[in-house]
């Protein structure tokens, strides 16, 4: 949570370092240890991270919750993350879209310049007081067409960073 604080109260130069479990490859859990730097780059906040896996000397604690969720999420037959609400970033695949939305686990698509503030402003409304969105929005990796997808977010907390469950659906499949 404290990493998440770190890019939803972004200032240019903070640094965080600590450790952290993450889905890798599919599900697998990995256990990483993180540093982040936050920066400016074109006029996009980022935060440039180095990790260094130690899985083999600690090992991730099984995590119920986020093994409930996964199987609620597979049988869903949607792609289902985990969202900052307050900086509108899918951190963690629940399971991974449908195609062409199943390059989004492993990239991060570009979102239509006419879209981007609509689905910024139902991040920022779901952050103030609404419990759920949905957006329609075009999206595209690189070298693809745009593709036309509905976006829906549920609010799962308000707290310091603010957080939601993302579904992406490809309209008309």
């Amino acid at each position: 949570m404290s990493f998440l604080d770190l890019l939803a109260n972004f200032e240019l130069g903070k640094s965080w370092e600590g450790c952290v479990t993450i889905a890798h490859e599919g599900q697998r859990m990995k256990r990483v240890q993180l540093v982040a730097r936050t920066h400016a780059m074109e006029e996009q906040r980022r935060a440039r991270c180095i990790l260094h896996d130690i899985t083999d000397i600690d090992p991730p604690a099984p995590l119920l919750d986020a093994a409930a969720l996964r199987l609620v999420a597979g049988a869903s037959g949607t792609g289902v993350g985990l969202v900052g609400l307050d900086w509108g970033v899918i951190y963690e695949w629940l399971s991974a879209p449908a195609a062409p939305l199943d390059r989004w686990v492993e990239e991060r698509p570009e979102i239509h310049p006419e879209d981007l503030s609509t689905f910024e402003a139902a991040c920022r409304r779901m952050c103030i007081d609404s419990d759920q969105e949905s957006v329609e929005m075009r999206v595209r990796f690189e070298g693809d067409q745009w593709v036309d997808t509905i976006v829906e977010l549920e609010l799962a907390t308000r707290s310091t960073p603010p957080q939601g469950i993302i579904r992406v659906t490809p309209i008309g499949r």
